[in-house]
């Protein structure tokens, strides 16, 4: 006689760091197992999670996330191409982070939008054929020598120029 398989949802009571969670079966039985991961991706529950599970026996598996706060993995080994025939859309209410020894991007047109921005390196190296930019108010600080060379350098204001420094060469 076979056992019969049974599926149920369960509740994550502990997560141990060097084993299965320990999770209670919310059927009938309320029996407390340590089902195995069957899932497609890497998920660590947290306490509390609401799991899918599927069992025959003793032996109980991990087959969804019915609701949880566990962490969620999508690991592949060699490379990935994640493609859609229309629009790609990345988001993260805690925020979206890329790491990476090199990230190229490549398009037609970028357009960047924030209500700050801030960039960080140790050198940055910019080329275009032409750059408009436009400030309320602009303020750059340079901490050693600055230097612009141009073919023909224009500065105009609207009400006056000052230059300030111990030396002015011109010419």
């Amino acid at each position: 006689m076979t056992t019969p398989v049974f599926q149920c949802l369960g509740r994550v009571l502990a997560v141990p760091s060097d084993g299965p969670a320990r999770v209670q079966r919310l059927d009938a039985s309320g029996l407390v197992v340590q089902p195995l991961p069957a899932l497609p991706w890497r998920y660590t529950p947290a306490v509390g999670d609401l799991l899918q599970l599927l069992g025959q026996g003793e032996r109980v598996w991990i087959v969804g996330v019915h609701s949880g706060r566990g962490r969620s993995e999508l690991a592949f080994r060699g490379n990935v191409q994640l493609h859609a025939a229309g629009a790609l859309q990345l988001g993260g209410d805690g925020g979206v982070r890329v790491r990476a020894p090199r990230i190229e991007l490549t398009t037609d047109e970028l357009h960047s939008e924030a209500a700050a921005a801030v960039l960080r390196a140790g050198s940055l190296d910019s080329s275009a054929e032409r750059i408009d930019e436009r400030a309320g108010r602009c303020e750059r600080v340079v901490e050693g020598d600055d230097r612009t060379t141009a073919g023909t350098h224009r500065t105009q204001a609207a009400v006056a120029v000052t230059i300030d420094g111990d030396l002015l060469r011109l010419g």
